[in-house]
């Protein structure tokens, strides 16, 4: 299936609905900090 198109079945109200959730924004001290968990994380950073 494209990208954008809705299932058959689904009422396309419906899909918007899911797609327009409220996200909070982070800070720049806050994103320094996940990247530096990326960067440090022996997991993360292979």
């Amino acid at each position: 299936m494209k990208a954008g198109m809705i299932p058959a079945g689904m009422d396309p109200i419906d899909a918007k609905k899911k797609d327009s959730v409220t996200r909070e924004t982070i800070t720049k001290e806050q994103m320094r900090k996940f990247l530096k968990f990326v960067h440090d994380d022996y997991v993360y950073s292979k």
